[in-house]
């Protein structure tokens, strides 16, 4: 409903309706696509991420929150606070680095105790020690 009334908005716009028009035409699918591929790192990014973490791959799923939850909105998000949008998004990662190892740490020190039973021979008991 939405493109409907925007299209008979933009078309009756005096002198500029028929260009208006073509452009829209021509980046609707444009927008389409990376819609589409927003939508496949956000559907394809959160079960990762959680599969990860239920497998107590922390550092993937770590990973995974850099890059999916963090880098991309940052890259989105700090050219509209910055007059030069290029160093807006140089300064991005930077930020999403410093964001992922602060949360990393705080994971850490919240697990400390169960990251020694992580691992194949975590339901093993240690081999008593022989005196001798």
């Amino acid at each position: 409903m939405y493109n409907i009334v925007d299209r008979i908005c933009i078309g009756h716009i005096p002198g500029a309706g028929a260009a208006a028009l073509t452009g829209l035409g021509l980046f609707v699918p444009i927008l389409m696509l990376i819609t589409a591929f927003a939508m496949l790192i956000g559907a394809g990014g959160a079960p990762l991420a959680a599969i990860r973490l239920g497998q107590a791959r922390l550092s993937l799923m770590m990973a995974a929150l850099r890059k999916l939850v963090l880098l991309i909105p940052l890259i989105l998000i700090l050219p509209q606070f910055f007059s030069d949008k290029v160093f807006a998004v140089f300064i991005s990662e930077p930020v999403s680095d410093a964001i992922a190892a602060v949360v990393t740490c705080a994971v850490f020190f919240t697990r400390i105790d169960g990251i020694p039973k992580v691992g194949p021979d975590a339901d093993k008991q240690p081999a008593p020690a022989r005196e001798g």
